[in-house]
Formats: C-alpha cells, sequence, structure tokens
C-alpha cells in the first residue's frame, strides 16, 4: 500500500454535492504518453522524460505594440507539449479511484491520522460491476445513455500547499506559519460543454461529446479546464513525484507548476527576437511556405489564417500536441493550437515595475478567491486566433474561474542540476 498524505486527500472530497490535409510534423515526435507522471525503480530517467530544459536568458520582452523591457530569467524545464487529454485523464481517474476506494474502505487509517488507500485494489476497481455500484451510489450519476456512472461533479480534489507570497510580506514576519497553509476543494472534470457555450447559433455537439472522451482525441490538449484545475494537476503531479523521490530516498523538488508569463515567453522566443519565433517577421513567410499555400500545406501553427479560414492548416479545431516541428528549444505549439495558462496575474501596466530578474506580477494562492485579482494572463494564441495573437509578446488574459474550447496549458518545474 502506498502512503497518501491526508492533506492531499481528505473525505471531505466526498461530501462536495456534486481532413483531409494533415499539420506537417517531424518523423521522431519527442511527445510521450508519460511526461514525469509515472516513475519505477528501473526508470528514474522518466522523470524529465517529455520535458525540455529552456536555458537561463535575457531577453526583450512584450511586443512593439504595447512596449518592451530587457529582463533576465532562471533556466526552468518546461513540458515540451501541451498537457493531452490522455495525461489529464490519469488525474482524473487518480481522483475517482481515490474517493472510489473510500466508499469501498479499501483504506487503512493509522495511529497518526495518516489515510493508506490500498492502491492495488483501488486500481482495479471494475466500474461496470453492478456490486460495486450499488455500494458507490452516493458518488453515481445517469449519463447521457442512460447508465449508471460516476458523476463528473464528483470528482473533487482537495488541494493544499503554502503560500509564501504572503508569508514573506513584513507584516506577517511573526505570524505562524500554518496561518499560511492554503485548503481548496477543486472539481477537476474539464467543461466538456465549452465546444457549445463559446459559439452561438453553431452545431458543436459533436466536440461536446467525443473531444475529451474518444479515444481519436486522446493526443489532443486538453481543453475546458480552467486556472484553478491547471494548477490542481501540477499540485498533484508534484506529489506523484515526490512520493516516488521519498520511496527511494531522494530529496524532494521543488514541484511542477504554471509558467510565469516571462518564463513562458522565454521559451516560445527559444532564443530568437522577432515578431514570430522563426526568425522571420513578415506573417506570410513565417506561418506559412508562400510556395505552397495554395495547396494549404506546410504550416508551422495551427491558427486561422489572413483571410479568416480556420482549415487553411488542415483543421478547423485543435490538433495533436506533437504537430508541427517544435522550435529550437523542442517546444511543440507554443504558437497557436491552444493558448496556455500562466500563473501570472494580468495587469497592464505591470512592465513598470516588476523586477527585471524573473519578473512576476502574482498573488498568493491563498488570497485568490478572495480578492479581485483574478484575470490571469493567457498566452500563445489558438486555433481559432489570427496572427497578431500569435506573438510570444502579445498579452491575452482570462478569469481564473472560467474555462474555454481554446485555452489549455503545459507544466514547467526547477528540477536540480541533478536532471540536466
Amino acid at each position: 500500500m502506498k502512503k497518501i498524505n491526508p492533506i492531499l486527500l481528505s473525505l471531505a472530497s466526498l461530501i462536495i454535492g456534486c481532413k483531409a490535409i494533415m499539420p506537417h510534423k517531424p518523423a521522431n515526435s519527442a511527445y510521450s504518453a508519460v511526461k514525469g507522471l509515472h516513475y519505477s525503480p528501473s526508470h528514474e530517467s522518466d522523470i524529465n522524460k517529455g520535458l525540455s530544459y529552456i536555458p537561463s536568458g535575457t531577453y526583450l520582452m512584450g511586443d512593439s505594440s504595447s512596449g518592451r523591457r530587457s529582463v533576465t530569467v532562471s533556466g526552468f524545464w518546461m513540458d515540451a507539449t501541451e498537457v493531452s487529454n490522455t495525461e489529464y485523464k490519469k488525474f482524473i481517474n487518480w481522483v475517482r479511484d481515490s474517493i472510489a476506494a473510500l466508499q469501498l474502505n479499501y483504506y487503512d487509517v493509522t495511529a497518526a491520522g495518516d489515510t493508506l488507500i490500498d492502491w492495488k485494489r483501488a486500481a482495479n476497481i471494475n466500474y461496470g460491476s453492478a456490486e460495486i455500484l450499488s455500494k458507490l451510489e452516493n458518488i453515481l450519476t445517469i449519463n447521457d445513455r442512460g447508465r449508471k456512472t460516476v458523476d463528473p461533479k464528483k470528482l473533487v480534489y482537495h488541494m493544499t500547499g503554502f503560500d509564501f507570497k504572503r508569508f514573506v510580506l513584513p507584516e506577517n514576519k511573526d505570524k505562524p506559519r500554518e496561518q499560511f497553509m492554503y485548503s481548496f476543494e477543486i472539481p477537476v472534470y474539464p467543461d466538456t460543454l465549452v465546444w457549445m457555450r463559446d459559439f452561438d447559433y453553431s452545431n458543436n455537439e459533436a466536440m461536446t461529446r467525443m473531444y475529451f472522451s474518444h479515444p481519436s482525441y486522446q493526443n489532443y490538449p486538453v481543453v475546458g479546464v480552467n486556472w484553478f484545475q491547471a494548477m490542481a494537476y501540477c499540485n498533484w503531479r508534484t506529489m506523484m513525484l515526490n512520493n516516488y523521490l521519498a520511496e527511494h530516498n531522494r530529496p524532494p523538488e521543488t514541484g511542477f507548476r504554471l509558467p510565469t508569463e516571462a518564463e513562458w515567453e522565454l521559451a516560445a522566443r527559444a532564443g530568437r527576437d522577432s515578431i514570430f519565433p522563426w526568425g522571420k517577421n513578415s506573417v506570410n513567410v513565417s506561418l506559412t511556405n508562400t510556395a505552397a499555400k495554395k495547396k494549404k500545406s506546410f504550416y508551422l501553427a495551427n491558427i486561422k489564417d489572413e483571410i479568416g479560414d480556420y482549415t487553411a492548416d488542415g483543421s478547423l479545431f485543435p490538433v495533436r500536441v506533437d504537430s508541427y516541428w517544435p522550435n529550437d528549444y523542442g517546444l511543440y505549439n507554443m504558437i497557436g493550437n491552444v493558448a496556455e495558462w500562466t500563473s501570472s496575474y494580468y495587469y497592464p501596466g505591470s512592465f513598470n515595475f516588476q523586477s527585471q530578474i524573473n519578473p512576476d506580477v502574482s498573488v498568493g494562492l491563498l488570497q485568490e478567491k478572495n480578492s479581485d485579482l483574478h484575470n490571469k494572463v493567457v498566452k500563445g494564441g489558438s486555433w481559432k486566433d489570427g496572427s497578431y495573437f500569435v506573438r510570444p509578446g502579445i498579452r491575452a488574459y482570462k478569469e481564473d474561474s472560467l474555462s474555454t474550447s481554446w485555452i489549455g496549458f503545459r507544466c514547467v518545474i526547477n528540477l536540480s542540476g541533478d536532471w540536466k
């Protein structure tokens, strides 16, 4: 049995009521369905599998339309691809199995109060068994096919952590550390209805029914995930990593997280200082191979073209997370496909006061649900955006509690030097 920290998973979780033309890509894809989610003693290299190292760098952050300034950012590791449906489902299934295991009494409680789930039994729960379902009645619902299934609204992750942002403030120096622990109950299932909600008077029911559930889309970027859900995924992934490291007498790592705006832009530019990250300033040259444009092929990103043709690149909606050529840092789809959440708070004038070293404007998680600082920076543009919005220096934003069919995310981590 593997130990589960009761701070990360609690019984409180149960109380919640609740182409014709394909995009061009290289033959040898860096995409990995593992990406640091499952570890084994014989495959320690999996810890940074699917991650690319982004070296420290100084660059001109921002865009000419909004102003630029020189900043320096420390090196870090970043997911080579956006988090896919398959990868996010691993998180959802872990939450589902954890809650079901508690319902089925597949756990023990130690004298210290730790909850120990029997993962051998939990991982083999037969959700098609009438006997099992009879014991899970209070977390079930009826799906659109009239069958009993686990209610997505009951899939709630108990996320905790320490709020360093507030802890370091001078006025808090004498306060006890426990006051700066945060604890959120976060429903983790994506909002699959975004495909219909985002577009008025549009027939997208097929995408609502299939995009997250059908195997054909397993390697496509997860969407319908808000900022808090992306943060919860990072929190869970950190727990998975550090549990493995503890089992093998290794020190913990800092953990997975969303990139800051400055980190994201450094990674997207990949050492180039131009409007687009391919070394050319012309939209026509940068986003397409003009000689082949009439054939609608060889696009370098999944975007809407200059005349509003969503399918010019061969796809109306998102494409696989490993589509097109990676940038010079080995990162796929930093431009287009889906826009990506960052950890940074959106403030129009932040360039005027944030530090030149690892610049960031954010508030502590403990304050997130009790403040009006809810707009988070979103970068990269998406499948529905034209060339202006996919420039690395352009800033967009979205309220952290909202989800869409065009925003996904990827994780970063400051791994120790052992992994370089």
